[in-house]
């Protein structure tokens, strides 16, 4: 009792809640931002590489597809073109100022100091399997989306109050942050089907018109109108596109998916995978959510915000939809990135639902508790399943990729998996590309890797020995001296002959 005395004494006074969130920011980027994070990919590291080379329109997705729009690295233009600041670290300032943007808009719909703090966890120190959200696409959706929030609930949507000039601006603030969040990724038009609808539901539900003001209708069909020809632009000029990208599962496949989804969530819940701190999460997940919706069906408590709640329902019932109804995502294994905004959006939900009713029932100490050892659990679940499972490690990869830099400025040839992550500690010293029977995302970063730098090649994931004579994209290399381990990697080096 004496600790949760004290906790609460600290959330009561300003200098110890806000000193709280700045520690949770704090550990969450020395955790998950690309600078730090010990799992770093060459996904992440092509936000590293398009920030030093971008050039619109060319570079309006990422490399390599129509998806996925390049906000970061425009964002990175700033940190790294006008402040100096070095690559991995434009791109890990980048993505935080979105998320913490978003966070920190999201916070505005609780009530209590409590439920913020809870939410800064669940979204900066998410459970095991959705930390990418901090580095990914999906992750700087939301962060979008809580902008997007905040503003609507600023707007006066009724009649009742006089369209001001501030309000004109939030509509256009609002178009904006919509179009960027589809640019960012094309979930986001299902995040703005679902608030269609959950507007429908709502207002038809409470005998209200349906139909918004004048002002914003018109502010809408301006902003899906200028919105459509964007994203077609963008889709036009991109270099490459997407097979299966937007191919939907036929109804015996999308069963196949429902199978293996739940497959994949029973293993987990039931500690059948090698993930127990990300299972013991889960478990306890499943009891808040089963607990918070059976308390708030027994005593509801309903204000603007169940409208809000009803919103956070539908998307994350969309996505999920979506997801196992795409042919992408079964190709991809239904990789967890994309449940992502399904975790946020129920995570919300239910902190929400729990401060609808938390003032009008006699066990809410006890549910505060669960809440709060399910946030707690999520937040350990990742270190924990790096520092003990795997890898094994809580060293950032780029320090690790560092240890290329002690052989000069050198040209790296290997797998897709090695080959990007392993310049980001300075691309200008390391030039480096998949082989060219690999997943090559720019062919522009190709030549650098042979102008006359030391070569070398990165077995990992590729071959099973280092050939004596090896050809990559037109040119014929020849090994020299024996193999060695660097940066977690063997590598031996070659000469080019000709």
């Amino acid at each position: 009792m004496a600790d949760r005395s004290l906790f609460q004494q600290i959330l009561r006074g300003r200098t110890g809640y806000w000193t709280l969130l700045v520690l949770i920011l704090l550990v969450s980027f020395r955790l998950y931002s690309s600078r730090y994070y010990p799992l770093l990919n060459s996904d992440d590291a092509l936000n590293v590489l398009m920030t030093r080379d971008y050039s619109l329109p060319h570079d309006l997705y990422c490399w390599g597809q129509d998806r996925g729009g390049t906000l970061i690295p425009l964002l990175g233009q700033f940190f790294h073109g006008v402040l100096g600041i070095s690559l991995i670290w434009s791109v890990s300032l980048s993505n935080y100022l979105v998320v913490v943007m978003g966070g920190l808009c999201f916070m505005q719909l609780f009530e209590t100091r409590s439920s913020k703090v809870m939410f800064a966890m669940l979204w900066l120190l998410p459970p095991w399997r959705f930390v990418d959200m901090l580095r990914f696409p999906y992750g700087v959706q939301y962060g979008l989306l809580g902008i997007a929030v905040l503003l609507v609930v600023r707007i006066p949507l009724d009649r009742e109050r006089h369209f001001r000039v501030q309000d004109h601006v939030r509509m256009l603030l609002l178009m904006f942050v919509s179009i960027i969040a589809v640019w960012v990724s094309d979930l986001a038009v299902l995040t703005i089907g679902a608030a269609g609808m959950a507007w429908f539901l709502w207002r038809r539900k409470q005998h209200l018109p349906l139909m918004p003001r004048n002002e914003i209708l018109l502010w809408c069909a301006g902003g899906l109108a200028f919105g459509a020809a964007f994203i077609a632009y963008a889709k036009l000029t991109a270099p490459a596109v997407t097979q299966h990208y937007q191919q939907v599962n036929t109804p015996g496949e999308l069963v196949a998916a429902m199978a293996t989804f739940g497959g994949a969530f029973f293993d987990l819940v039931l500690f059948r995978t090698r993930e127990p701190y990300m299972s013991a999460y889960a478990v306890l997940a499943v009891a808040s959510f089963i607990t918070v919706v059976w308390m708030w069906r027994r005593r509801p408590r309903r204000d603007a915000r169940t409208g809000l709640a009803l919103f956070l329902a539908l998307d994350a019932a969309f996505l999920v939809f979506a997801v196992l109804s795409s042919k992408w995502a079964v190709l991809n294994l239904l990789n967890r990135r994309y449940f992502i905004g399904a975790y946020i959006g129920l995570s919300i939900l239910v902190l929400l639902l729990n401060e609808l009713t938390m003032r009008d029932r006699k066990y809410a100490p006890w549910v505060s508790g669960l809440l709060w050892l399910t946030v707690l659990a999520g937040a350990l679940s990742g270190p924990m399943q790096m520092k003990y499972i795997w890898p094994r490690t809580l060293e950032s990869r780029v320090d690790v990729a560092s240890e290329f830099l002690s052989l000069g400025r050198i040209g790296l040839i290997g797998e897709y998996g090695n080959a990007y992550v392993a310049c980001t500690p300075d691309p200008e010293r390391i030039a480096s590309t998949p082989h060219d029977r690999g997943d090559v995302k720019n062919a522009d970063l190709v030549p650098p890797v042979f102008d006359g730098r030391d070569i070398y090649v990165i077995r990992d994931m590729w071959m099973d020995s280092f050939p004596d004579t090896l050809s990559q994209f037109g040119h014929v290399l020849v090994r020299e001296g024996r193999p060695f381990t660097i940066a977690n990697c063997t590598v031996s080096q070659y000469v080019e002959v000709r």
